[in-house]
Order: structure tokens, then sequence, then C-alpha cells
């Protein structure tokens, strides 16, 4: 079963599947799952290896109170911030959404948007309790 999902200020109508509107066996849902996680898990431990980075970044500009340091955490927090939209654009998270969620293609952009700054916020409030952890020590 396929979805109709408007575009945006258009008529027109494109089809578009999603997990939840597809008839599937129990071993179609195996492979579903199984492309998931073989998809989703490298870009998992690439963003645990960018959190390690700014952590690490963040100490460096506790101990020195550089204002270089500052600049470069500060732009890369923003690449993170665009790469995480781009990485939950192109990555179909927003297929978990049910059907009735996903009525035009802008869902998908603004779901990304969401899942960014959701990501932004929780990677922030980790990063600085490790960091004020260590700094303890």
């Amino acid at each position: 079963m396929t979805w109709q999902i408007k575009k945006d200020d258009k008529d027109e109508r494109t089809t578009m599947n999603t997990w939840w509107s597809i008839k599937r066996s129990e071993y179609e849902w195996t492979i579903v799952i199984d492309d998931f996680f073989v998809g989703f898990v490298p870009k998992w431990f690439s963003f645990i290896g960018f959190l390690l980075a700014l952590g690490a970044l963040k100490y460096v500009e506790q101990r020195s109170n550089s204002i270089a340091v500052d600049i470069v955490y500060v732009v890369t927090f923003f690449f993170l911030i665009f790469y995480l939209q781009a990485l939950f654009y192109r990555f179909p998270f927003f297929k978990l959404l049910p059907v009735k969620f996903i009525l035009y293609k802008s869902t998908k952009f603004y779901f990304s948007i969401v899942l960014a700054v959701a990501s932004f916020y929780l990677t922030n409030l980790v990063i600085n309790q490790v960091v004020n952890q260590l700094a303890l020590k």
C-alpha cells in the first residue's frame, strides 16, 4: 500500500511508502530492521566521535580560556547542527511517523529540523555534564 503525499502549494501528488502502511511478512520486516541498523550504526559511531571531539574542545576551552578555541568550538557546533539536520533529512526517520502525519513533503524537512535541534540540545547537555565531571577530578 502506498500513501499519497501532497506536494507543497500544488495539487500534484506523489506516492511514498511508510513503514506503517506496508503489509510485510516477518521476514521482510527483519530485512527492513536490519537495513535500518546497518545504515544507522555507522552514523551513530560517527556521531559519538563528534561528541568526543566536541568534549575535548570544550575541556580545552574551559582550561585555556582562549578566544580561538571558543571560536573553533562554536563553529564546530554550528557545523554539527547542520550535519544532524542533513543526516536526519536523508535517513528515513520520518517513516517512523504514523501515516496521518506524513501529508506533505515538507514534513520530512521539518521533522529533520526538530530531530536536529533536539539532538543538538541533548548533545550540549551530555558534553557539558562530561566536561564538568572531568574538570572536578
